[in-house]
Order: structure tokens, then sequence, then C-alpha cells
């Protein structure tokens, strides 16, 4: 029994170890399998993470490039309408420029997009040569003719409609890329859940196998447990690694989304600002389209020295119409106030401030009352750009939050930076072509004045009667100066009578001459053609007033016959003669409701100049005939 017992001890505890170096290797092993599939699964979600996140700021670059070159095509087509405005070659230099960058910026896009991108590129690519093409053949016109209309009629039948299959194509780019970053994020989120999934399944079968193992061979799988958490701190530094991407992929995602919308916005201000060549209506345009994109109140000011004249009123909410249409009439801002729109307007600086004080509106009122509108408005936040052409500040953008809760920051005062050269370009481009249009307009009236004396010239030097051909120059006056045109000579009893009344309406030139037969000029009167010849001074009535018409009326019949022949607007110039006012020659305008001016006064001395030579010239004949007859 002695002998055994000990044999018996030691034969039960030998197993004893082996079982636990058995179970240790057993768990070891399985703690070993286990580790190597999470660090492998680490290792996979991180590489997925990395080439998500590169996928992610590749596709984001290709939304930043895509930005530019929208850009590039908005200068282009700028530089393109400065041309054809204008007639400047250095918008040419400007064309060339921005097309060569096109390129460049389309074949970077073309070189690394993927194949269903390349469609899209090349649509737009036949695009923008279809209207590079109709540009070069607008820019032959401009420079074969020299002048803006013949080219008009081809910038929108040719030039617009490739403009627009261009922005549409280039549309149609954006919504697939926008396609394509929903379909990116979209993978990337089911592949972080599948990722998450197998680590939370690996990482807890460790644990699971860890716990068992501790409960018997604490201290012999004690460095198994110090590789488990090492392994644990790898996870959970590659998660962080993971997340860190994360955000940086949202960020990018972000600022992708912000420069599309940007480039999206300033594509449609540029649209509206070219829309029209009257700057006003494109800058009350643009105001709605920043309204409620961008704020909730937006005002637009010109500077008219000493004052400032409202343009535009764009407002978010219907309630606001009726304080909408009191800000358009009245301007409540104190022109000396040290911050506000008045300070931006003087200064020339533009100004943001994120957090409108209470201290906002009595600092830049004019008034307590405008004051008090002011705070009824609900301003939080503020930021006002200057207009500014190629001399000086032309005019003012005012943009106004009033609790839509967005608070104005830096990226926004940029937005409205570029909003506001956009509207310089234009108005400068709008005041270029009122200057052009003026010099035409004078060009062409001067043209006119010159051919209308011309062949008054011919008529007055084709008899030697001059009561012919001031009838006949009557009738030439009417329609090119005058609706209608009276001349009225002095007779030999001093009394002034109608010559010859004209108008292109015979009935009316009746009706006319029965006025005159029923009521004769008064010598008296305080205008008209008796004033004039017994002054010898020309009159010019730019607007002919009913006040005037009764200063010359016999009674109330004569006002009414007066009246009904519509007359808007009236010069008298004298027939003078060797010092010697003979008679005079009126114009009138009715129907055709032009405005007399004093360059129409100096054509109308000129004509009276030169019947008044025709005149003499008649006399003289007369009087050498009347020699002749009394010396035969």
């Amino acid at each position: 029994m002695d002998s055994s017992e000990p044999g018996g001890a030691t034969d039960s505890s030998d197993p004893i170890p082996e079982s636990f170096r058995r179970n240790a290797w057993i768990g070891f092993a399985a703690a070993g399998i286990l580790i190597v599939l999470l660090a492998s699964v680490a290792v996979l979600a991180l590489r997925s993470a990395v080439a998500s996140d590169r996928l992610a700021f590749l596709e984001a670059r290709d939304v930043i490039d895509f930005g530019r070159f929208q850009s590039e095509v908005d200068r282009k087509v700028t530089a393109l309408r400065n041309y054809v405005v204008a007639g400047d070659e250095r918008a040419l230099v400007d064309l060339a420029r921005e097309r060569a960058k096109l390129r460049e910026t389309l074949a970077n896009l073309e070189s690394r997009a993927p194949q269903g991108e390349q469609a899209l590129l090349r649509r737009i690519r036949d695009a923008e040569m279809d209207h590079e093409a109709a540009a070069d053949e607008a820019v032959a016109i401009r420079r074969r003719e020299g002048r803006l209309e013949p080219v008009q009629p081809f910038m929108r039948s040719r030039v617009e409609p490739s403009r627009v299959a261009l922005e549409r194509a280039m549309s149609n780019y954006v919504h697939g890329k926008e396609a394509r970053l929903s379909a990116v994020e979209s993978e990337t989120q089911a592949a972080n859940q599948r990722e998450f999934v197998f680590l939370v399944v690996i990482a807890g079968a460790a644990l699971a196998t860890t716990s068992a193992l501790s409960l018997g061979v604490t201290r012999r799988l004690s460095a198994l447990f110090e590789a488990e958490r090492a392994a644990r701190r790898r996870a959970e530094d590659g998660e962080a690694d993971r997340a860190e991407l994360l955000t940086r992929e949202t960020i990018a995602r972000s600022e992708a989304e912000s420069a599309e919308r940007r480039s999206a916005f300033l594509a449609r201000a540029s649209s509206a600002l070219s829309w029209s060549l009257h700057s006003e209506a494109a800058l009350r345009a643009v105001a709605g389209l920043v309204v409620p994109e961008i704020c909730d109140w937006c005002f637009v000011d010109f500077p008219e020295g000493e004052t400032v004249r409202r343009v535009a009123v764009a407002f978010g909410s219907a309630a606001d119409a009726a304080l909408a249409e009191r800000l358009e009439k009245e301007h409540f801002l104190d022109p000396d106030a040290p911050i506000g729109p008045a300070a931006v307007l003087r200064t020339g600086v533009p100004a943001l401030i994120s957090d409108v004080g209470t201290d906002f509106a009595a600092t830049v009122a004019v008034s307590p009352e405008a004051c008090e509108v002011l705070e009824g408005m609900g301003v939080r936040s503020f930021m006002a750009v200057p207009i500014r052409n190629s001399e000086s500040v032309v005019g003012l953008i005012t943009f106004l939050d009033a609790g839509s809760g967005r608070r104005f920051g830096a990226e926004d005062l940029r937005l409205a930076q570029d909003l506001a050269i956009r509207a310089g370009i234009a108005m400068e481009n709008a005041r270029l072509f009122d200057l052009v249009r003026q010099e035409r307009t004078a060009a062409e009236w001067h043209e006119r004045r010159a051919s209308f004396l011309a062949r008054a010239s011919e008529v007055l030097a084709s008899s030697l009667d001059y009561r012919i051909t001031l009838a006949s120059v009557a009738r030439l006056a009417v329609p090119e100066v005058a609706d209608w045109c009276l001349i009225d000579m002095v007779e030999g009893n001093g009394e002034l009578r109608t010559l010859t009344v004209h108008h292109m309406d015979p009935e009316k030139t009746a009706v006319a001459r029965s006025i005159g037969r029923r009521f004769p000029w008064n010598p008296g009167q305080p205008f008209g053609p008796p004033h004039v010849v017994r002054r010898a001074q020309p009159e010019l009535s730019t607007i002919l007033s009913d006040d005037m018409l009764r200063a010359i009326s016999r009674n109330d019949e004569h006002f009414r016959m007066l009246k009904s022949l519509g007359i808007r607007s009236y010069m008298c110039v004298p027939l003078e003669v060797r010092g010697e006012a003979l008679g005079s020659i009126t114009f009138l305008s009715s129907e055709s409701e032009r405005r007399y001016e004093p360059d129409d006064l100096t054509l109308a001395e000129a004509l009276s100049y030169r019947a008044s030579l025709a005149i003499d010239n008649a006399r003289l004949y007369s009087e050498a005939q009347e020699a002749i007859r009394g010396r035969d």
C-alpha cells in the first residue's frame, strides 16, 4: 500500500501538467488565430477606409476642377460679350486665354475620368467646340461689320443656343458626378458596417476564449493576455485612424458640395446679369436669386450725388411685402453712420457682422422712427459689398438675415464679393452699350439733320415764289421734324396770317384751318407766333401744358378745340430778312409724342435761316422785275 500510493500519486499527477500544457497550447493557438483574424480584419478595414477616402478625394477633386471649368466658361462668355458689345480687342486676348484654360482643364478631367464619365465629357467637349465655333463666327461678324446690330441676331440664333447646350451638357455631368458621389458614399457605409460587424464578432470570440482560459491558466496565459491587449490597442488605434479618415472624407465632401453650390449660384447669377443690357433690371433679377438662397433681405442701391437711389428690394416672406414697399421708397439709414451700408458705400470696403448686436439699428438709423422700423425687421446678421466699375464705387448690395437662423461667415462674404464683381462687370457693359448707342443716335441725328436741311435747301431753291416754297417746306417738315407745321407771314396791314398748315391727316389739317379762321392770332398773346414775330426770338416748350393753351385761347370753346389737337411739345422760330421779322415757322408734336430739345431748336433755326434767304431772294427778284417793268 505504501509503495503503491506514491506510484499512484505520481501517475495521477503526471497528466495534469500535460493537460495544462495542452490546454495552454490550444488556448494560445485559438487566441493567436483570433488575434491574426482581428488584425487582418483591422488592416482590411483600414485599407478599405483609405481606399474610400481616396476615391472620395478623387471625386471631390473632379468636382472642384469642373467648378473651375464652369468659371472659365463664364469668363469666356463674358469676354465674348465684352468684344461684341464694345469691340474691345483686349477682350479677344481674354477669350483666347480662357479657351486655352478650358482645353487644359477638360483634358485633365478626361485623363482621369472612368469609362462611364467619358461620354459626358465628350458631350461637353463637343458642346464647347460648337460654342467656340459660334463665338468665332460672332467675332468675325463683329470685326467685319464694326457695329453691334449686325451681330445681335447671330448671337441670339447661334451663340446663345450653343451656350445653353454647353450649360446643359455641364449640368448633365454635374448630375452624374452627384450620383457617383452618392454611390461611393453608399458603398463606403456598407463596407464600414460589414467590417465593424466582423471586428465585433472576432473581438467577442477572442474575449470569450481568453476569459475561459484565464479561469485555469491565469499565469500560464498571461503572455497571451498581454498579446491580446496589445492587439486590442492596435485595433483601437486603427479605429481612431479610420474615424479620422472618415472625418476628412466628410470635410472634403462638404467642401466639394459647397463649391458646387457656389459655382451653380454664380452661374445662375451670371446668366441673370447677362440676360439684359439694362443693369437695373439685371440686378433686380439677381436680388430675386439671392433671396432666400443666401439671405432673407437683399437691397441694391445706387449713389446719385449726395443721395442714394434704391434699385431693388427682395424679401423672402409674403408678410414683409408692405414693409418692402416702404423700404423701397424710403431710406432709413444715416449717411454718416460709422458702420452699416452707408459706411461701405462711403469707404468702398466690404463689411461683415455675423452677429448683429442690439445697438446696430440705433447706430445706422437716421431717426427714432427709422430705428423702430429696422428693429422690427429682426436683423440677426449683416453683410454689404460695393459694386465697382473700372473707376469707382457705383452701387451697393446689402444682405440681411432676419429670422432664418443663418449666420454670415467669411465664405458667404467671398460669395457676395464674387457676385458684386459680376454685377460691376454687367453695369460696365451696360454703360458701354449706352455710350455706343448714344453715339450712334447722335450720329444718326446729325445725318438726318444734314439730309433734311439739304432737301429743304433744294425745295427752297426750286422756285422764286416764296409762298410755294414755304408750303413745300411745311410738307417736308412733316413728319420728319414735327406732326404739325404752321407758317405765318406778316401782311401789309401788319396782321399775322397763317400762310400754310400741314399735317399727315388731311382731316386734321382742315380742322386746324377752321380753328385759325374762327380764332385768328391775338397780337398781344404771351407766347406763340405773334410773340415770336414781335420779339424776333425763338421759343421752345418741351412740354406744352394746359395753362399755356389757356393763355392763348380766346374762350373755353377755343381752348377745347386746341386741346383736341393733342399737342405735346412746341417750338417756333422767326423768319428774319435783313433784321426784320416777316413771319414764323411753328413745329408741333402730338401723336408721335416727341419732346423738343435745344438740338431740335437748332435744326429749326437752321431751316428758318434758309427759308429767310429764300424769301429775301424772292423779294429781290420781285423788286428787280418791278424795276424792269417800270423802266420799260
